[in-house]
């Protein structure tokens, strides 16, 4: 059966969160482009990976070396037909296994969807990391307690605000989540994410 949009989208959370490369191997088209847009000190990419295989280790095989207990919500959902999908906004919770450290960031992606035969691949991909924060996390407490709570990979921006706004170092990706009740790029609208709701 052919994947949708939305389909894709779990797709990439479960190939890059579960370090499960061989998904993002099949999803993105072999001549795919993935550009970074970094406005964060704490983290780095490369400018533009090219190739299936080459943006699956970046993203999983790679990523999952420094990283752990990764998990990757999408702040609004869109049509399961729709192919161009821009200004969508993302959050990060992950482990920092080298700093022993607790991140939270956020940011958001662009996406360019197309048929490769029957079919969906990802043709173009932006990611923009807008904040990176690095916190210092005493038994993993503040991760577990965010993970535990927010509903994956798809939750709502009114509910993911709520959780976080209880801690007082996330202000700064509570304020960027909220920012814009609804976006309109590109021609297309991205509501916050209900359950049901899909665009």
């Amino acid at each position: 059966m052919e994947l949708s949009s939305i389909n894709i989208l779990e797709k990439y959370v479960e190939g890059k969160d579960k370090d499960t490369y061989k998904i993002l191997e099949e999803i993105y088209a072999d001549d795919a482009i993935v550009q970074f847009e970094i406005h964060s000190d704490r983290i780095s990419f490369p400018d533009t990976i090219s190739g299936n295989i080459q943006i699956a280790k970046a993203l999983s095989a790679d990523f999952n070396k420094k990283y752990t207990d990764v998990k990757t919500y999408y702040l609004s959902k869109p049509r399961s037909d729709q192919n161009i999908i821009n200004g969508q906004k993302w959050l990060v919770i992950m482990r920092d296994i080298e700093l022993d450290k607790t991140r939270v960031g956020t940011g958001y992606y662009d996406w360019e969807l197309t048929h490769s035969g029957s079919n969906l691949k990802v043709q173009k991909h932006k990611i923009s990391i807008h904040e990176m924060l690095e916190l210092t996390d005493t038994g993993s407490k503040l991760l577990q307690d965010l993970q535990s709570r927010l509903e994956y990979p798809f939750v709502e921006k009114k509910s993911a605000s709520n959780i976080m706004s209880s801690h007082p170092e996330l202000e700064d990706i509570v304020k960027y989540i909220l920012n814009n009740h609804l976006l309109q790029v590109g021609g297309f609208k991205f509501a916050d994410c209900k359950s049901g709701n899909t665009g």
